[in-house]
């Protein structure tokens, strides 16, 4: 129903008609004779190519060609049929080529020469790019869609399938073509969990929970899932997108933390031996279980807290923490020393100092075990059998004696619950039948050398059990010429906390090493007593060219160092604490080095000073960023306060240095706000932030468009062009950018976009865009062998409405006619302006019979309500509709001829009716 729309020829002199239209069209106007001579231009002209209003008299219309040959080509055209609308590669006065769209009427004489060129010239070059943008970014979102490993999955409002990943399929257990029968009601293992979701994400139009779902073959998982609602411009929920993960073994390894941990606490406070932990650096008691608080004879943890339990010599506590901070690599450490109860009653006592991490921060446990009665008897023991020397020797969990062949004589333990079979069952046997082939070999190595050396032999293995893999320790020390005894330790839980310490330790040097910070401690006089490795790539010492020998001040300047020196030694003196000081200093390879120091006082029991500690963070970079932008503060000096544009200058660390007052205007702040304020305040998603950072530390240019905020938290889109400044060295020391608002700019574009997918009149999609729609799922239904079927119709009488009632009320009949279509369709479906009168209605996964149901639906609903056009008038109004289904071997082309067949029997047979055309096979 096209009609033909090209512009008639036109009068050379009718200049006074367009004359109102060249001063006042926001669009570029030019007036042209067929040899290049330009006639008239209006202002947006000059401003779209750049000339001043003197500049077209001297100009040619080939002087616009950023290929002269497109002049040839366009002459050709408008010489054959008078008008030209097209889109060509222009270029303006400074040489820059822009996209251009254009449209041309030809202006004839009496006698049918052309005598000029009357046209309209657009600049498209952005709505290009943002139409490629646009096809770029569904590509790369449709490929993270398939190949992404986390199950996605969209659906519409009521639960019908729209799409899904592989990922989801695998998840669930459904093949590609099961998506069309599945609902999402039908996933839940508890249905109300549908109702509360669909709750929570009209009110929220997001959802993050856990939710037990159900596979295909009916197995019940736990998924953790992530929903969010689409909605379409008007605001309605269109589909929810979500993404879900099987969290099902994840619950259950939690659910099993949980009891394990129960079962440490249960054992904790059940264990027969003394347990306590301990500040790793004051040795501070935090916790004792009952067995401790009975042998310290003493009634509570807080009782313990307050006495003084360790005794010198032989060893004290200060000793054992200071010996396993050295060997914390190295595993649990054991002490035996003399000790005391509160009641002053002397014991020996065996103790296992082991580190530990609870709820992330650094303790001792320490296990210990009244050995008095072993103590007493050890100058007997000593004089015994090899056999009860070899028990002395070691903490019995597990003993196991056995011949140099490795078969056990005999088992003793401490409890049966640490044997993984009755010892019936392992009598007889040898390490062979119960260890894996490589550590019975390294165990019956052991055995051998124990007995050629008479000394006592240790390794570790791993052992598959019931609850998993252990750890054990076995200590193999001869009794005899031809017997060893064997004791077994489960050292699992000491081997985790070895490696949480490390883990811990791991972390806190790459902080270190990232910030470029070492940490020391000095005597009151300034001497060094500790510094940390770092210090090696800070400035260069090892951390023994200081310690005992160099004063923190002798590292100062010499044009300084009197003048630090005193101010440190001030410091000290008066037991103060300093932040942040920033002080330089000489490295070993006498290059200056700025640090900020942090540093507070050691004191002693009695509140004396014993030294300071404190670290130092490697500045310089900074230092140098300074002291570039102070000398080159003067030659932007001008610039920055001259410029209209917002013009920035900041460290990468987010530090405002300088900005000029266009740019205190833009983003609303006072010049004593500066001070206050960091780059990451601006951004209204701080994510972008660091996005930034790495482009410009990769590129040294980043030029695009962000979202900012201003002070007062309003949001605004800018432009910014931004370029890395960097030292002699390379290193980035600021970034300079210049900044301008484009909220409008990007309005006005998004309007425009919109214009071109949206019918102006009706708010449908437009005739392009249904039909490109309508390409879409054909591609869609064809690939998922899906059933996809369209329904064309058109007003009744429709001329008659605007003879009688004029243009405006057919254009009210157009407007509620369009409402009354979205109102009667699903929300899967797509309805768009076909034509003048003429609607397409696009039915995805709907079949023939379920089409037809809806066109009448629409029909009668059509008849039944009368239109309103003005005050109290109304008009009855009947449309005749034409359906059909897409076949697989159907085109676009062929669906909607097809369609428009059946919409014309329909007319031809009476109007206000429906027609359906049943789909054509190829073999039909």
């Amino acid at each position: 129903m096209d009609r033909d729309v090209r512009p008639q020829p036109c009068s050379p002199n009718d200049e006074d008609r367009f004359r109102r239209l060249f001063e006042q069209s926001m669009d570029a106007v030019y007036i042209g004779t067929p040899d290049g001579t330009i006639l008239d231009v209006n202002q947006s002209w000059l401003d779209l190519f750049g000339y001043s209003r003197d500049d077209p008299a001297s100009l040619h219309a080939i002087d616009f060609y950023a290929n002269p040959d497109d002049r040839a080509a366009f002459l050709r055209r408008i010489n054959e049929i008078g008008f030209v609308r097209d889109e060509v590669l222009y270029k303006r006065k400074d040489g820059s080529t822009f996209l251009c769209q254009r449209s041309l009427v030809a202006c004839r004489d009496n006698a049918g020469n052309i005598v000029e060129f009357q046209g309209i010239n657009r600049d498209i070059t952005n709505l290009r790019a943002a139409e490629s943008a646009l096809r770029i970014s569904e590509q790369r979102y449709h490929s993270l869609f398939e190949q992404s490993m986390d199950a996605i999955y969209i659906t519409t409002p009521d639960g019908s399938s729209i799409e899904a990943n592989q990922a989801w399929l695998d998840l669930f257990g459904y093949e590609r073509e099961d998506l069309s029968t599945i609902n999402a009601a039908d996933m839940y293992a508890d249905p109300s969990d549908r109702e509360a979701f669909l709750r929570r994400i009209q009110e929220a139009g997001f959802v993050r929970d856990e939710v037990r779902l159900k596979r295909k073959g009916g197995q019940i998982i736990d998924c953790e899932r992530t929903v969010v609602a689409l909605k379409d411009e008007s605001g309605r929920i269109i589909a929810y997108q979500g993404v879900h993960r099987n969290i099902t073994q994840l619950r259950r390894t939690n659910e099993a933390l949980r009891e394990t941990e129960q079962k440490f606490r249960a054992l904790f406070t059940d264990a027969p031996v003394s347990i306590l932990i301990h500040d790793i650096d004051t040795g501070e008691i935090i916790d004792a279980n009952p067995a401790a608080c009975a042998a310290y004879e003493v009634a509570s943890v807080e009782d313990l807290r307050d006495v003084d339990l360790w005794l010198d010599p032989p060893y004290s506590f200060e000793d054992a923490i200071a010996w396993i901070r050295k060997t914390a690599n190295e595993g649990p450490q054991q002490f035996e020393w003399l000790n005391r109860t509160v009641k002053g009653q002397l014991f020996w006592e065996q103790v296992q100092l082991t580190p530990v991490t609870i709820n992330n921060i650094p303790r001792i446990m320490a296990v210990t075990v009244d050995v008095t009665a072993r103590k007493q008897a050890e100058d007997a023991l000593r004089k015994s059998e090899d056999r009860n020397r070899s028990i002395v020797e070691v903490i019995p969990d597990i003993i196991i004696r056995t011949n140099q062949n490795g078969e056990y004589l005999d088992i003793a333990a401490s409890s049966h619950d640490r044997l993984y079979a009755p010892v019936e069952q392992l009598l007889g046997k040898s390490i062979v039948d119960v260890l894996p082939e490589k550590d019975a070999v390294r165990a019956l190595r052991s055995i051998e050398k124990a007995l050629a050396t008479g000394s006592l032999q240790t390794f570790e293995y791993p052992l598959e059990v019931p609850s998993g893999t252990r750890w054990f320790e076995a200590r193999f020390s001869p009794s005899g010429q031809a017997e060893v005894v064997a004791l077994i330790r489960d050292i699992t839980e000491q081997k985790r906390l070895l490696q949480e310490l490390r883990t811990s330790q791991e972390r806190i040097m790459q902080l270190a090493e990232q910030s470029r910070t070492f940490t020391w401690e000095v005597d009151v006089n300034g001497l060094y007593t500790y510094v940390s490795p770092m210090v090696e790539q800070v400035i260069g010492y090892r951390p023994e060219d200081l310690v005992g020998s160099t004063h923190m001040y002798d590292l100062y300047p010499e044009d300084v160092r009197e003048k630090l020196k005193s101010e440190a030694l001030q410091i000290m003196h008066d037991k103060a604490r300093l932040q942040d000081y920033e002080n330089p200093i000489i490295s070993k390879d006498a290059q200056i080095v700025w640090v900020a120091s942090t540093f507070a006082p050691l004191l002693d029991s009695n509140g004396a000073i014993t030294g300071y500690h404190g670290w130092d963070i490697d500045i310089t970079e900074r230092k140098q960023a300074e002291a570039t932008i102070a000398a080159s503060e003067q030659r932007f000096r001008s610039l920055f306060e001259q410029s209209r544009d917002a013009i920035y200058i900041g460290t990468p660390d987010g530090t405002v240095i300088d900005v000029n007052e266009a740019w205190l205007n833009l983003f609303g702040y006072s010049r004593e706000d500066l001070p206050s304020v960091n780059a990451i305040d601006f951004y209204a998603n701080p994510d972008d932030r660091g996005k930034f950072l790495a482009r410009i530390m990769q590129t040294g240019v980043v030029e695009d468009e962000v979202r900012f905020k201003r002070k007062d938290g309003s949001e605004f889109d800018c432009a910014r062009n931004v370029v890395a400044r960097r030292d002699q060295h390379g290193n980035l020391v600021a970034v300079q950018g210049v900044l301008r608002d484009v909220t409008r700019e990007k309005r006005d574009r998004a309007e425009l976009e919109h214009m071109a997918r949206f019918d102006t009149l009706t708010g449908l999609l437009n005739r392009h865009s249904i039909v490109e729609k309508l390409s879409e799922w054909i591609r869609h239904s064809r690939r998922y062998y899906a059933r996809l079927s369209i329904v064309l119709l058109d007003i009744d009488h429709f001329k008659r409405i605007n003879d009688t009632y004029g243009h405006a009320a057919g254009d009210r009949v157009l407007k509620e006619t369009s409402s009354q279509l979205m109102g009667s369709t699903r929300q899967a479906d797509f309805v768009g302006r076909y034509g003048g009168e003429e609607f397409l209605i696009i039915l995805p996964r709907t079949d023939i019979d379920g089409a037809a149901v809806i066109a009448e639906r629409i029909r009668t609903t059509m008849e039944s309500a009368p239109l309103h056009i003005e005050d109290e008038a109304t008009v009855p109004v009947t449309i005749s509709l034409g359906v059909t289904q897409w076949h697989e071997d159907d085109s676009e082309d062929s669906l909607l001829a097809r369609v428009d067949s059946a919409l014309y029997r329909a007319k031809d047979g009476g109007r206000n009716r429906v027609e359906i055309a049943p789909a054509q096979s190829s073999g039909a």
